[in-house]
């Protein structure tokens, strides 16, 4: 994994990360900071409330007002969570919000998440390197209470669902997801499909802390 920080004026590094939540009140606060913390902060961060009951609203609600690169899109409380196509169906409305010619990334990320400071920077440097890099991630971590971290089962031939980060052009040659449970999983092949790279991998400055168990919601 480069560490290099130079970056190439011909290499756009503009992009877009679109949040499904619903009540992560616990955890969304966390999300935003190590946000807000990046070396290279988003173009745009579009938190789409899904029907919360919680704080979360309120939470989205000061950081759109601290944050010039920080939206929210609400959307009607359905009454429940729906895992697989409830999840897709909050992101699409997001994605659907985009004008595609300012961005040359995006990427889904869970309101549950902390990413390292260069986490954001080395991704788009780990895309530049390869032109057919469509979709990147790092690896999931659990932190215990003792501050040691603890992996999260992943494999390398698929960015992690939490993080998916991809090129706008392979997003869209995908169709992008599926609305069904399975959808993280299916892009992969849909990227190889397409003559795209997959690929997830494990560094220091690219471990996403993840703040919840996967399902325990």
């Amino acid at each position: 994994m480069t560490t290099n920080t130079t970056t190439n004026p011909d290499e756009s590094r503009r992009y877009a990360l679109i949040c499904p939540c619903r009540d992560e009140a616990d955890h969304a606060q966390a999300t935003i900071d190590s946000l807000a913390a990046q070396t290279e902060p988003p173009t745009l961060c579009l938190f789409v409330d899904d029907g919360s009951t919680d704080n979360t609203p309120k939470i989205l609600a000061d950081a759109e007002a601290k944050y010039p690169w920080f939206k929210v899109l609400t959307r009607t409380d359905r009454g429940v969570r729906a895992v697989g196509p409830g999840v897709i169906e909050a992101y699409n409305a997001g994605y659907e919000t985009l004008d595609l010619d300012q961005f040359d990334f995006v990427c889904k990320i869970d309101a549950d998440l902390e990413f390292p400071p260069r986490y954001f920077e080395l991704v788009m440097d780990r895309m530049h390197e390869h032109p057919r890099m469509g979709n990147f991630s790092g690896k999931l971590f659990h932190r215990l209470d003792s501050g040691k971290l603890i992996a999260e089962p992943t494999g390398d031939e698929n960015a992690v669902g939490n993080a998916k980060f991809y090129r706008i052009q392979c997003f869209e040659d995908i169709g992008g997801y599926v609305k069904h449970a399975g959808w993280d999983g299916c892009v992969g092949h849909m990227c190889r499909l397409h003559y795209w790279i997959a690929l997830c991998q494990d560094h220091t400055d690219l471990r996403i802390i993840h703040r919840r168990l996967m399902g325990s919601s």
